[in-house]
């Protein structure tokens, strides 16, 4: 962290501290630091006090600071979750943007382990063979390709829209036979999911 932003987060948790906030710095997903605010019923009036009070200060390290998020971009602890490979922390109201996958349901790997950690692509990997209810988000094809998978030539729609629909289920049905497969996320969005699927040979080699 720079020295001025250091200064600036040590007044700040000044004031912080005075209207009873708990904090702490991490780095999120994107291995950004940031400040988390221990979230309970009355944060948001607690916030508000705070940048009321940064508004009116007219000189000293935070005079050109209005919001906290000048410092620091912040989260509460109400929006984020802790990833289980490197503590960083994962922002999970965006709805735009994914910040982080479930392993298996309940193991939390942040966007920055999907990138850069090799046991967790691993793990995440493993957890989406044969797995007709979740989609690869952040595997690239050529980790993909690189495990023995192919990618089937077609592409496949289920939602809303008038399009020709796919039951993730049938298509379960039609490969679990002959083939190892991992269904991969193309594009969503509140009517509907465009994915697609990798396929490898039961029985096939990794080369």
């Amino acid at each position: 962290m720079l020295k001025e932003k250091e200064q600036q987060l040590k007044e700040l948790g000044v004031l912080l501290e005075k209207e009873g906030i708990d904090f702490y710095v991490s780095k999120d997903s994107q291995d950004q630091d940031c400040l988390i605010l221990e979230w309970d019923q009355d944060i948001n009036e607690k916030v508000e006090r705070v940048e009321s009070i940064l508004n009116d200060i007219e000189h000293g390290i935070l005079k050109d600071i209005d919001y906290i998020s000048d410092v620091l971009t912040m989260f509460d602890t109400d929006e984020i979750l802790h990833c289980e490979y490197c503590d960083r922390v994962a922002y999970t109201q965006d709805y735009y943007n994914n910040h982080y996958v479930l392993i298996d349901g309940y193991i939390v790997a942040c966007e920055h382990c999907m990138e850069h950690d090799q046991d967790a692509k691993i793990d995440y990997f493993n957890s989406l063979i044969n797995n007709e209810k979740v989609a690869n988000q952040f595997l690239d094809d050529d980790f993909i390709r690189d495990q023995g998978f192919e990618k089937v030539n077609q592409d496949y729609y289920t939602g809303l829209h008038d399009f020709k629909q796919t039951d993730p289920t049938e298509l379960k049905k039609q490969y679990e036979k002959d083939y190892d497969f991992i269904f991969d996320l193309l594009h969503q969005d509140m009517f509907g999911v465009e994915f697609t699927l990798y396929i490898k040979e039961k029985g096939g080699s990794n080369e």
